[in-house]
């Protein structure tokens, strides 16, 4: 019997909400790219509970899983929809987005932080190479 991950089955009730409003948003990219977090958070959960010589840093793996997230993110940022329904399951992807996020922060540079500032709650460029190059 096979499982599913994890990110799966958080996301499959989300997906076929989110196939409703096909329309609103680039349902093949979401797709793509809840795998690609799947795939990320999977290489990095491994690597830090059976760790094998010939795996990344774990640094690595997590900074690939962040970028993985947050391009997720960039795909759901400021996307919405009229119907009530679809709505619900967008805002609830956008918060199980921002979750992952969050869970991953701690795991990556101050420069990665800095671009989720920069890419999702629109702060100015300037600013954030400012905190990044004060110091």
């Amino acid at each position: 019997m096979t499982s599913r991950s994890t990110i799966d089955s958080a996301f499959t009730g989300v997906l076929v909400d989110a196939g409703r409003i096909h329309h609103d948003i680039d349902f093949a990219a979401w797709c793509h790219h809840v795998r690609t977090v799947d795939a990320a958070l999977t290489r990095l959960a491994d690597a830090i509970d059976d760790p094998k010589p010939d795996d990344p840093p774990a640094e690595r793996l997590a900074r690939n899983a962040f970028m993985a997230v947050l391009a997720l993110a960039q795909l759901l940022h400021g996307t919405y929809s009229e119907e009530p329904r679809a709505s619900m399951a967008l805002e609830l992807a956008q918060l199980a987005v921002q979750e992952l996020l969050d869970a991953l922060e701690p795991y990556v540079t101050g420069a990665d932080r800095e671009a989720r500032r920069v890419l999702l709650d629109g702060e100015p460029l300037d600013d954030a190479l400012e905190r990044m190059f004060a110091g």
